[in-house]
């Protein structure tokens, strides 16, 4: 598989700080990785499961990010 670019991971994540891109690109995870770290921050079945030590970092980077949107999300109010 190919390393991930800026445009990969936009793709499956959407839009973020480019210093997290960069953070992410730099784990040497790969596009279908990058989807599993995303699956498995999103699908708390996940947790108990053996993963991919990129799979793994890029979890390790992305948490924060999408644990804080998602913490916006339920507490935004209209």
């Amino acid at each position: 598989m190919q390393p991930l670019t800026r445009n990969d991971v936009l793709q499956v994540v959407g839009d973020l700080d480019e210093q997290i891109i960069a953070d992410v690109i730099a784990t040497g995870a790969n596009q279908s990785e990058l989807e599993l770290a995303v699956e498995r921050l999103r699908d708390t079945t996940w947790i108990d499961r053996e993963v991919d030590p990129h799979v793994v970092a890029v979890c390790d980077v992305l948490a924060p990010v999408l644990m804080r949107e998602e913490d916006e999300e339920i507490y935004a109010t209209d």
